[in-house]
């Protein structure tokens, strides 16, 4: 199996993961071993309450196994999936918008490169009306 340079990341992940639930996996079967052989030694109540706690040690254990095994079959799983995807197509958006945008017949879109005209009269600065609310005076 071979490490793509865009999946190292996730392996580093994968790998913290399970070295993590193998240190907790082997510090839960130490304790249950302890456990265990404490209990053995015990009569009364210490070792029912010491086989109570070995019982809980045990499912503990069996929960971080069961994780352990989901994990390496995730890692497992991502390594076998095809991870080679085409590339996106490229989209010019500006003719798309082009395309979808429709002048009315009589728009009339006039000089582009030489209209000049901001609404201003050229006499005395003051606007045409049109900018600021239809012919209205400006305010002082």
């Amino acid at each position: 199996m071979e490490i793509e340079p865009q999946a190292r990341g996730r392996t580093v992940r994968f790998v913290i993961l399970a070295i993590g639930l193998l240190a907790m996996a082997v510090m839960l079967t130490v304790l249950l071993h302890l456990t265990l052989a404490a209990a053995h030694q015990m009569e009364g109540v210490r070792q029912k309450y010491l086989a109570r706690l070995a019982i809980v040690v045990l499912v503990m254990l069996g929960m971080t196994l069961v994780m352990l095994v989901w994990l390496a079959t995730r890692f497992v799983i991502d390594c076998l999936r095809p991870s080679h995807h085409a590339p996106t197509p490229y989209v010019d958006a500006w003719a798309a918008a082009g395309k979808r945008f429709k002048l009315a017949e009589d728009d009339d879109v006039g000089d582009l490169e030489g209209d000049t005209d901001d609404g201003r009269d050229e006499e005395d600065g003051e606007g045409d009306g049109e900018e600021d609310g239809g012919g209205k005076p400006p305010r002082p």
